[in-house]
């Protein structure tokens, strides 16, 4: 459980403790008003390294310096804290914070004698990978391995095609092969059931049909061996024949125990990432602009950057989820580890209910993929908005973890039911819910107790 976090001198918040009690593998939703600091909390998530906190001047809280900046976070009871010397938390912590991507920039403009500058808002490019593997050469000869499979190896046929299957390899993370390491015939199943086959007499077709018959339940036990021809039998064009099946599942091994498969593997990784946002950001492209682009860019190392037009030819609905999708693609990269903590500020409120509902189901395909594998994740909304809005949607409300920062009036339902019971001169209506030029503090507008008074008859309504 994230018990609690406390952040201090970091851009608005001087000192603030935020008591939490957050359960992992859930959505949490911790609500604001605009103004209260919740960019802030973003910025001391986003501002440290493995050793320490590093800020830029402009987020060091005024009147502070760099030194006096630190997080402290109670996970479990246990504490960590993150300042300008040290950082104890991302020794067991992954972390990656979504944000907006929109910058200011200026652009020169001649007239005249002189240049103008006109001031332009853009999105940033985002880096999806920063390092693209090189594709290393293979060596799969199926003569080769006729000759090392022994006096019936004519039986085999080539697998080259699957090989070149990026995806197929890909799944083949799932397999722990270790046991086919073994050198000793005896402890190494793959060699007793090589030299098994190899006591048949016969034809090609012969000694196949012999295996489909009398080494198949062999082929079965070998938990493996069977993992494997299930991830085979996706791809491979002899679905409906057992024999064929486990004997191109005894060839991937020893190509999976070669030597060039680890680098292969990861540069395959590689291109079925590349290919599933490619797509992704093209299904959500509504725009269809040539500006909107995914590319190789750079040398040594080459990196994969997502560009996008520039914001006044973009909705702001269509340039959040496709910044949001863009960076949950970045977050499956970088939070690896156990327990891990995703913060996402405010980049989803101004979505449509289409794509808010696309939002949701990506958050929570997100988390149920962390939960599946084991691990932890801790995955925090920042929102100003009514958190009633979400349970309409894809979240189920029994799931959802709301924490209030600050109570404040919202114009739920409920709410507006309040609003015809009271009169018309209320300060509820006349200051909080309309502008208004009277100068004038509002009652409850510092009073805390005020709001919790306000909360407790809209519950008794």
């Amino acid at each position: 459980m994230l018990n609690s976090i406390r952040i201090k001198a970091i851009k608005g918040i001087k000192d603030k403790k935020f008591n939490l009690d957050l359960y992992p593998n859930k959505p949490s939703i911790l609500v604001a008003p605009n103004g209260f600091g919740k960019s802030s909390f973003a910025v001391a998530f986003n501002s440290f390294n493995n050793s320490r906190i590093t800020l830029d001047d402009d987020n060091i809280c005024e009147g502070h310096n760099a030194s006096d900046a630190s997080i402290e976070i109670v996970i479990d009871e246990a504490t960590y804290n993150i300042n300008s010397t040290q950082n104890t938390f991302s020794r067991n912590f992954s972390c990656f914070v979504i944000n907006s991507s929109l910058y200011a920039k200026s652009q020169g403009q001649y007239r005249g004698s002189f240049i103008g500058h006109k001031a332009l808002l853009a999105i940033q490019d985002i880096e999806l990978e920063s390092r693209i593997p090189n594709k290393p050469s293979i060596v799969y000869s199926i003569s080769t391995n006729k000759t090392d499979f022994g006096k019936n190896g004519k039986i085999l046929t080539s697998i080259l095609y699957l090989i070149e299957n990026t995806k197929l390899i890909d799944e083949l993370k799932k397999i722990n092969i270790d046991e086919f390491k073994k050198v000793r015939s005896y402890k190494n199943p793959l060699i007793n059931i090589k030299n098994k086959i190899n006591t048949y007499v016969g034809t090609a077709e012969t000694i196949l049909s012999q295996i489909n018959e009398h080494l198949i339940s062999d082929f079965d036990n070998i938990e493996c061996l069977h993992s494997l021809k299930g991830i085979i039998e996706k791809f491979s064009k002899n679905k409906e024949n057992n024999g064929i099946l486990y004997l191109e599942s005894i060839q991937l091994v020893d190509f999976m125990l070669s030597n060039e498969y680890g680098a292969y593997a990861t540069w395959c990784a590689y291109k079925v990432n590349k290919e599933y946002v490619e797509d992704l950001i093209s299904n959500f492209d509504t725009t269809h602009s040539s500006d909107l682009k995914i590319t190789e860019q750079g040398r040594s190392p080459r990196k994969l950057t997502i560009s996008f037009p520039s914001a006044k030819r973009i909705s702001n609905g269509q340039r959040d989820i496709l910044t949001f999708i863009s960076k949950l693609y970045c977050a499956r990269r970088e939070l690896k580890k156990e327990n891990n903590l995703l913060i996402i500020d405010e980049i989803f409120d101004y979505l449509d209910d289409a794509n808010l509902i696309a939002f949701q189901y990506y958050i929570t395909k997100f988390i149920e993929e962390y939960k599946k594998s084991g691990k932890n994740l801790y995955c925090i909304l920042l929102t100003h908005l009514d958190p009633e809005y979400f349970h309409h949607f894809c979240f189920q409300k029994h799931k959802l973890q709301i924490r209030y920062l600050q109570k404040t009036g919202s114009c739920t339902g409920e709410v507006i039911e309040l609003m015809k019971k009271r009169d018309s001169s209320d300060n509820i209506s006349k200051f909080l819910f309309h502008f208004h030029n009277e100068t004038q503090i509002v009652e409850g507008h510092n009073n805390l107790e005020w709001y919790e008074q306000l909360y407790r008859e809209v519950l008794n309504i």
